[in-house]
């Protein structure tokens, strides 16, 4: 029974510093995050800050969330897969500085009185009912838990004694030759099930200085976790696109490149650690580890220079290009990652922004159909079904939207995200009922060709000249949201809307003095004319909220909203 209690505390511990580990890095990288992404978008920038960037996020965050941001980003077109490669290694770089803050506070001094007063200090916060109570309660309970946690972990704060049948049974597990490949195998399984690096090598640490570990497993478990880190992130591009699939596959080859070269080192890299930190006390022994898991992610990048371009070929060719919009409209899949992810709600915000682009495509194709029938109303019936089969995969994009936004206001979120929230689902929603104006409009063509309706002689050019001034305005939307221009102009959007309207009270006061002046005019198709331009002139307002909606999305991926700028 002793020996139960002595595993499920150890266990426990690391589950209370993961706890923690997780709130810091969440509401870290809600700060940090814009900053990260902006940064990583830029084309201009040398290997090297590239390089500083990853590891900036992978200490300010953890290396899991800076990867989903990133995989992200190259999901929706924003960075290119081959952009990515120095900031992946330097994200495991900084990701070894938590290891390192373990090491040398964490088993140098008690943190449990210090956690206590954090969490009473982060009460206050719980009470207020702002959506910035998400992000500085979140800070200080995380570091209260992420300091109790590393108590508990070195056994600062014992719970329970370690039961010497328990030791006994790891030292003789453990003793063979083959102990370090299990040690390797050990690591990877625990970074696979908690999704974290860091938190594999802050266990290896606690088992290795209990005793439970000898130091050449505690390495290879270290070693292992890279593993771990790369086939997660792996799942959490599993359905993405080509470019975000070949980056969590440089990421893999990435940390594949640091096992093998490690492995093969392995001996060499234990004797100098050891020689580089002596002392046989439980913060030196962690460093040792800490300056392992280190040297493999610093090297690493090294080797790599001249290897990148052999990396980026194989990730080519293990994930060869496809056009999944090619052969139909639904084949589109809006992927999204489970929230237990770090860094899951930026994440898949940004891949909500590629539906919403799919949306506008989708109304953009109905509105061109819309303007060909008035030019060649011959397949109206055909077109009109054509429409219809649009609109429907435009509906069943708006509830699969709709639906993960109410979920995603549901989590902890800053007043930024939030913001980001409410636009995307103001955007879906105008795009569903331009779909429902370019139908609406559809059946009119239909029905008035149906009934040989006899338009005045310049309604066909019109029609023309009056809708290709909307789908201009869709086309500049559906571009923002696809990432194909940057920032919105939201001067130019208003000028596309009163350039709308004037051309609208054109043709309304033409319709009127066509029903005073022509005897023979064919009254029902005029007022079907009159319907159409009303549902065109919906259209275009619509474009014009979702211009505003695209505005502020703009200052919320900048990271500059405030009211003023609204």
């Amino acid at each position: 029974m002793h020996t139960f209690l002595s595993v499920m505390v150890a266990v426990g511990s690391i589950g209370v510093f993961m706890a923690g580990f997780s709130q810091v890095a969440g509401a870290s990288m809600r700060i940090i995050g814009p900053w990260f992404r902006s940064r990583a978008a830029q084309t201009d920038t040398t290997k090297r800050r590239r390089l500083l960037l990853g590891t900036a996020a992978g200490a300010g965050g953890s290396a899991v969330s800076a990867v989903v941001s990133l995989l992200s980003m190259v999901d929706s077109g924003t960075v290119r897969a081959e952009r990515t490669v120095w900031i992946l290694l330097g994200v495991n770089i900084g990701a070894t500085a938590a290891c390192w803050l373990v090491a040398l506070a964490g088993y140098r001094m008690t943190l449990a009185p210090m956690a206590l007063i954090l969490m009473a200090c982060s009460l206050p916060f719980r009470l207020s009912a702002t959506l910035g109570r998400y992000t500085r309660p979140d800070v200080l309970t995380g570091l209260a838990l992420l300091m109790l946690g590393i108590d508990l972990v070195s056994a600062r704060l014992a719970v329970v004694p370690d039961a010497p049948a328990l030791l006994e049974a790891m030292q003789r597990l453990f003793s063979s030759g083959a102990a370090p490949v299990a040690g390797f195998v050990l690591g990877f399984l625990v970074s696979t099930l908690i999704r974290s690096s860091v938190g594999t090598v802050v266990l290896a640490m606690s088992l290795l200085t209990r005793g439970w570990l000898p130091f050449n497993v505690a390495v290879a478990m270290t070693l292992g976790s890279n593993g771990g880190l790369a086939l997660t992130g792996l799942l959490a591009g599993e359905g993405l696109d080509t470019e975000a699939r070949r980056t969590v596959v440089i990421h893999l080859l990435i940390n594949v490149l640091a096992c093998i070269w490690a492995a093969a080192a392995f001996t060499v890299l234990v004797d100098v650690t050891a020689a580089l930190i002596r002392g046989s006390d439980a913060s030196a022994t962690a460093a040792r580890l800490a300056l392992f898991h280190s040297a493999i992610h610093i090297i690493n990048p090294l080797l790599l220079l001249p290897l990148q371009h052999v990396v980026m070929r194989l990730a080519q060719q293990l994930v060869p290009a496809r056009d999944r919009r090619a052969d139909a409209e639904d084949d589109f899949s809006l992927v999204l990652l489970p929230p237990s992810y770090p860094d899951a709600l930026d994440a898949n915000l940004i891949r909500l922004q590629s539906g919403l682009a799919r949306m506008a495509e989708l109304a953009y194709e109905m509105l061109m159909i819309v303007i060909n029938t008035s030019q060649f109303g011959d397949y109206a019936e055909q077109e009109t079904r054509r429409v219809i089969s649009l609109r429907s995969s435009v509906k069943k994009l708006e509830d699969e939207i709709a639906s993960a936004l109410t979920g995603s206001v549901q989590l902890p979120c800053s007043r930024r995200q939030a913001e980001r929230i409410q636009q995307q689902h103001r955007t879906a929603q105008q795009l569903s009922l331009i779909s429902d104006d370019c139908y609406k409009t559809m059946r009119l063509f239909a029905r008035s060709y149906r009934k040989n309706y006899r338009f005045h002689q310049e309604s066909r050019d019109e029609l023309f000249d009056f809708t290709s001034l909307i789908l201009d305005f869709l086309k500049y939307n559906s571009d923002y949201l696809e990432g194909k221009i940057e920032p919105p102009n939201w001067e130019l959007a208003n000028r596309m809307e009163d350039a709308i309207d004037k051309v609208r009270d054109t043709l309304k006061i033409r319709v009127g003095k066509v029903l005073q002046n022509d005897n023979e005019v064919d009254i029902q198709a005029e007022l079907a004319f009159i319907d159409i331009v009303s549902h065109l002139e919906h259209v275009g307002d619509r474009c014009l909220s979702i211009s505003d909606s695209v505005r502020k999305l703009n200052f919320q991926r900048r990271g500059r909203a405030n009211s003023g700028e609204y």
